[in-house]
C-alpha cells in the first residue's frame, strides 16, 4: 500500500503543489486550494510566505474569466496564414481565458513583470470585477486608466505587488507542458519574495536556477541615498521547470562571447591566451595498436607522421593576414596542449615511445560517462611528451560573421549587450526594454524548436522578435502569445500594445533583411478582451438583496419573454440568447476558446453543407473537431448530411438553441456531441 500512497503523493504534488510545505503534505493548505470559499480550518499558518490578501489573491486565480476574446483584422501581418498570436487586454483577465484552449501546451513563458521599484505602475486586481467594470478601468470604455502607482510609503508596497504577482503565476502554471520551463526577469526588490512565491506554486524541487544578469558597467551614484549603496549593474532571472523530473539536460547549453573580444580581454588582464599552435599539415594516419582503459574498454592507438605545426603569429607575417583573419582561416586547426593527467593518457605513454619532431597520437574510444558517454572521440597527443591537445574549434564557432568563444552555460550571464538595447526594434520604450540574446538563451534551455512561448508582461514585444530571429537562425517553428495591455503612453504611439505591435512589424522586416526563409512565419493576429456575445449572468458585488433579486428577475425575464415571443413564430432568434451586434467570427473565436481550442486552429467551411453555413474547426493538439452553425435554423438537407457522415475523428456539433428540433438532436447523438447555446 506504500506504493500506492508515493504515486497519489506524487500525482498530487504535481496537481498542487501549493499544498506542500518543507516537502509535506499541508491538510489545510490542501483544503484552501481545494475549497477556497469555504471556512479557513483555524489552525496555525503553516511555513511560507504569508501576507494580507493572499486568500482573496487565491480566488483571483480560481474566478472564471468574465470576458472572452474577439479577432481585430487589419491591425496584424499575414494574418490568414500565422500561427503567432497578440493579445490585448489585461493579463489577469487573459490568462483566465487562456486555461481551456492552451493548458499544459506552453514549452517556454518568458516575464519581465514590473519590479517593485516604488515607482512602478501595478494592476489593482478586482475579485468578482464585471466585464463592463474592467472596461471602465482598462481604458477601453472611457479614459480611465487601470494601473495604479505603488510608492514605498503607501503602507502596503510588498503586499500590493505580491497581491498582483500571485494569481498570474499560479494560472501561467497551468499552461505550461511537462518539460516546461518559466525563466522571470526581476531585480532585487522583490527577488526574495519571488522566490518564495514560486517555491510554493510550483514546488521547490521544481527550482532550477537564480542566474545573475549583468546589466551595464557600474557608474557613480545618483543621489536620493543610492550614495550610501553600491551601484547596481546585477538583475536576476529566476527558473522553474513545471516538473523537473520531465526536463531535458542542460549539458550542451552554452553561452558565447566574441572572441577577439576575450583575446583583448586576457592580454589586458596580464592573462596568457593558449590558443596559438595550428596544425597546418595532418600527415598520414596509421594503426598502431589497441590496448585497454581500466574498465576493459578498448583504446585504439594510431600515429601521424609529417604533421605541420606552426603558430598564429608565424602564419600572420608569412601570409599577410591580421590576427582575427588568421584565427577565421584556419578556426579547426588552432589548439593549444596540456599536459593535464588523467589515466587515459597515463596509459598511452606507458603503452607507446615518446613522440618524434613530425609526429602525433591519435586515441579513439567510447567513453562511459561525461559529457561524450556513449559515442565515439579522437583525443590527439603531441610534442616530446605527449601534451594532450585541445582544439580552438570545439569551443568556438563562427556565428553570423563573427568568431565566438563559448563554454558551459553558467549562473553568471555577463555576456549579454545592453548597450544597444534601446535601438532593437528600432523602437525606445520608457518602461525599460530586455535585450533579444537574453531572451533567446531562455528559449533555447529546451530542446524543441517548435515550442509554444507565452509573455504575459509583453512590453515592447522583445519576446516576438526573439522567437523571430531565433527561428531564422535555426530553421524552428516556434510559436508566441503575447499579452499585453493597452496602457496610455507618451509618444507618437497612443498605448504600449500599439508600440508592441509597430515593434513585431520592424522587427519582422529586420529578420527578413537578415536572411529569413520565405517561408518563415513572420506574422501575427491581434486579438481584443472583450465582453461575450453570449449572453451571462454579470457578476454582482453588491450587498443589498433585494438589488440583486430584481436584476436576477429582469435577467430571466428578458431571456423567457424573448424565446416565449420565437416559439409562437416557430423561429429561433438568435438574440435570445446573444447580444445585440454579434459577428459570427467574433462568436466563433468564443466558442473554439470555450471548447479548449488553441486561437491558432485552422477554421474551414465546409462546402457540402449548402443549406447552412458550417465552420470546421481543428487543431493538431486536440483530438476532436469543432463543427459550428450560428443559422437560425438547421436545415433538414444539413442533419441529414451529418447523420450519414462516415465515423472517424470525434465531433462536437454546436449551434443555436432552438435551432434543432429534440427529434433532430436524438437523430445526431448517434453520430456526433450536440451541444447548444
Amino acid at each position: 500500500m506504500a506504493g500506492v500512497d508515493e504515486e497519489r503523493i506524487k500525482a498530487l504534488r504535481q496537481l498542487v503543489p501549493e499544498a506542500f510545505v518543507d516537502g509535506v503534505l499541508d491538510v489545510d493548505a490542501l483544503r484552501a486550494e481545494l475549497m477556497p470559499d469555504g471556512e479557513e480550518s483555524g489552525s496555525v499558518e503553516p511555513f511560507g510566505l504569508q501576507w494580507p490578501g493572499k486568500r482573496q489573491a487565491r480566488l483571483l486565480a480560481v474566478q472564471d474569466p468574465s470576458l472572452t476574446l474577439a479577432r481585430v483584422g487589419g491591425e496584424g501581418a499575414d494574418e490568414e496564414t500565422t500561427g503567432h498570436v497578440l493579445i490585448e487586454g489585461e493579463n489577469l483577465e487573459v490568462l483566465r481565458i487562456l486555461q481551456r484552449g492552451y493548458r499544459g501546451r506552453v514549452g517556454v513563458i518568458y516575464i519581465d513583470p514590473p519590479y517593485n521599484t516604488g515607482m512602478d505602475l501595478l494592476y489593482p486586481d478586482r475579485f468578482g470585477q464585471s466585464a463592463r467594470e474592467y472596461l471602465e478601468h482598462s481604458g477601453q470604455a472611457d479614459a480611465g486608466g487601470l494601473l495604479t502607482s505603488n510608492p514605498k510609503a503607501g503602507g502596503r508596497y510588498h503586499t500590493n505587488w505580491l497581491n498582483m504577482i500571485y494569481p498570474r503565476l499560479k494560472l501561467a502554471r497551468n499552461l505550461l507542458r511537462a518539460d516546461g520551463l518559466i525563466c522571470i526577469s526581476i531585480g532585487d526588490q522583490e527577488v526574495h519574495h519571488l522566490k518564495s512565491v514560486m517555491d510554493e506554486l510550483f514546488g521547490e524541487e521544481n527550482f532550477i536556477n537564480l542566474v545573475s544578469v549583468k546589466t551595464k558597467v557600474a557608474a557613480g551614484a545618483s543621489g536620493g541615498g543610492e550614495d550610501k549603496r553600491l551601484k547596481k549593474n546585477i538583475e536576476y532571472l529566476l527558473i522553474y521547470a513545471k516538473d523537473q523530473s520531465e526536463l531535458g539536460s542542460f549539458a550542451g547549453k552554452v553561452q558565447g562571447e566574441p572572441l577577439m573580444d576575450v583575446i583583448g580581454e586576457m592580454r589586458e588582464a596580464g592573462q596568457s591566451w593558449k590558443y596559438t599552435s595550428i596544425l597546418r599539415g595532418a600527415g598520414e594516419r596509421r594503426y598502431v595498436k589497441t590496448i585497454q582503459d581500466g574498465d576493459g574498454q578498448p583504446l585504439q592507438i594510431y600515429v601521424r607522421e609529417g604533421i605541420e605545426r606552426t603558430t598564429v603569429r608565424e602564419v600572420m607575417k608569412r601570409e599577410g593576414l591580421t590576427e582575427e583573419e588568421v584565427y577565421r582561416k584556419y578556426l579547426g586547426c588552432i589548439f593549444s596542449d596540456t599536459n593535464a593527467q588523467t589515466s587515459i593518457r597515463t596509459r598511452l605513454i606507458e603503452a607507446m615511445p615518446p613522440l618524434k619532431d613530425g609526429q602525433m597520437y591519435e586515441l579513439e574510444y567510447v567513453p562511459r560517462s561525461g559529457k561524450d558517454k556513449g559515442r565515439q572521440v579522437v583525443h590527439s597527443y603531441i610534442g616530446r611528451t605527449v601534451r594532450r591537445v585541445i582544439w580552438l574549434g570545439d569551443v568556438a564557432s563562427e556565428q553570423d560573421g563573427v568568431l565566438v568563444k563559448t563554454e558551459r552555460l553558467g549562473t553568471l550571464w555577463d555576456d549579454l549587450k545592453y548597450n544597444n538595447v534601446g535601438k532593437e526594434g528600432e523602437l525606445s520604450f520608457p518602461n525599460g526594454k530586455k535585450p533579444v540574446e537574453l531572451v533567446k538563451r531562455c528559449l533555447e534551455l529546451i530542446e524543441d524548436d517548435q515550442a509554444l512561448v507565452l509573455d504575459f508582461f509583453a512590453g515592447s514585444g522583445t519576446t516576438g522578435h526573439a522567437v523571430y530571429e531565433l527561428n531564422r537562425q535555426d530553421g524552428g517553428r516556434r510559436r508566441f502569445v503575447l499579452v499585453q495591455m493597452p496602457e496610455p503612453m507618451e509618444g507618437a504611439l497612443a498605448t504600449i500594445s500599439e508600440l508592441t505591435k509597430e515593434r513585431l512589424r520592424r522587427s519582422a522586416r529586420q529578420v527578413r533583411e537578415a536572411g529569413a526563409t520565405a517561408e518563415q512565419d513572420l506574422g501575427y493576429r491581434v486579438y481584443q478582451a472583450v465582453p461575450p456575445r453570449v449572453r451571462t449572468w454579470q457578476a454582482y458585488e453588491g450587498s443589498d438583496i433585494a438589488e440583486l433579486e430584481v436584476l436576477l428577475a429582469r435577467h430571466v425575464s428578458q431571456l423567457e419573454e424573448g424565446r416565449a415571443k420565437n416559439m409562437q413564430a416557430e423561429v429561433v432568434q438568435a438574440e435570445d440568447t446573444l447580444w445585440k451586434g454579434w459577428r459570427a467570427e467574433d462568436l466563433l473565436v468564443e466558442i473554439l476558446i470555450g471548447q479548449g481550442f488553441p486561437l491558432d486552429s485552422q477554421v474551414a467551411v465546409r462546402e457540402e453543407y449548402a443549406t447552412n453555413a458550417v465552420w470546421e474547426v481543428s487543431h493538431e493538439t486536440v483530438p476532436v473537431r469543432l463543427w459550428v452553425c450560428l443559422d437560425a435554423q438547421v436545415q433538414v438537407e444539413t442533419v441529414r448530411g451529418l447523420t450519414e457522415r462516415d465515423a472517424g475523428t470525434p465531433v462536437v456539433w454546436i449551434c443555436l438553441d432552438g435551432a434543432l428540433s429534440d427529434r433532430d438532436k436524438m437523430m445526431l447523438s448517434e453520430r456526433v456531441t450536440v451541444q447548444t447555446m
